[in-house]
């Protein structure tokens, strides 16, 4: 293969990781595109592989009907190829695609292998994420403990090796699981960690969750207008980016704005939610920036 095609390959490659991370889908997909169409005329195989893993990627953040099929694809090139993170890698992005339609136990196995991959590779970035999945499926159905265990995993990897953009999954669903456990202080003060971090590494799906865990345990607190202006600011960088949050997510901080809209009122709590619409990330994040002890509760109707 002649260098230049590879470099223009590559390039492309990480131009649209580059987009993807941003949260600039359109762009992503167009780069992304590109790089496979060029990989394959040149059969450049672990392009070709790394390419269609990231339109899978893709695929399952924006929640694209075709993401199941990408994912197979990618999952397949990989296999091809070999090499094992990034096989890896097409399996954490699969199971997100089974996050997506609640194929929980499918999931569960996906990342039980890729974890196994990234531990033999010796790949710790890798591992963080493959943890912070299981602990993530752990939480949802309920099982704390080993939840925990696996998110305490992979946050001592994220000190140990810095902020590496993929390492701001396990901090945002360990912020998660310590809401599950009432310990809102500290998810609190995790969920504004992890907005810093995604902030640093432009990372908007995170930023716009971080917000979502915000505006859901200001709920718990009663502070009713903070929690609907933080749920539309969410709710408006995600249609920003064209990518809806996980659905699991999406039911977590569904319940405790229920308790929102009926202390507020219908028209009270729509009036707050749109001002959060309106508000840039920055402006949603210095909101809460009093905490939880410093910031009046509103008074239920």
């Amino acid at each position: 293969m002649p260098a230049p095609v590879a470099r223009r390959a590559t390039g492309l490659y990480w131009d649209g990781m580059l987009a993807l991370s941003q949260g600039l889908f359109d762009d992503a997909q167009a780069q992304l595109e590109a790089a496979l169409a060029v990989a394959r005329e040149a059969r450049e195989r672990s392009v070709e592989a790394a390419a269609l893993v990231a339109l899978g990627r893709r695929a399952v953040l924006v929640a694209a009907a075709d993401a199941a099929a990408l994912c197979v694809a990618a999952l397949t090139a990989a296999r091809r190829v070999g090499d094992p993170i990034l096989i890896a890698d097409a399996l954490l992005t699969s199971a997100g695609a089974c996050e997506r339609t609640l194929a929980w136990d499918r999931a569960g196995g996906l990342a039980d292998e890729a974890l196994e991959l990234y531990r033999a590779a010796g790949d710790p970035y890798g591992a963080a994420w493959a943890l912070a999945e299981q602990g993530w499926y752990d939480m949802v159905h309920g099982r704390l403990d080993q939840s925990e265990q696996r998110l305490r995993e992979a946050l001592e990897l994220r000190r140990r090796h810095g902020d590496d953009r993929r390492l701001v999954e396990p901090l945002i669903d360990h912020a998660w699981l310590m809401l599950a456990c009432d310990r809102g202080e500290v998810a609190t003060l995790g969920f504004l960690d992890c907005l810093a971090l995604a902030r640093q590494v432009d990372d908007q799906f995170n930023v716009g969750e971080a917000l979502a865990g915000l505006s859901t345990q200001a709920a718990r607190e009663r502070r009713w207008e903070h929690s609907a202006r933080l749920a539309g600011a969410s709710a408006a960088l995600h249609e920003q980016i064209g990518a809806p949050p996980w659905e699991s997510v999406t039911a977590i901080q569904q319940r405790a704005l229920a308790a929102a809209r009926d202390a507020l009122g219908s028209e009270r709590y729509a009036a707050g939610f749109a001002e959060g619409k309106r508000l840039s990330p920055e402006d949603a994040i210095a909101q809460t920036q009093s905490g939880p002890a410093n910031a009046p509760a509103m008074t239920e109707r």
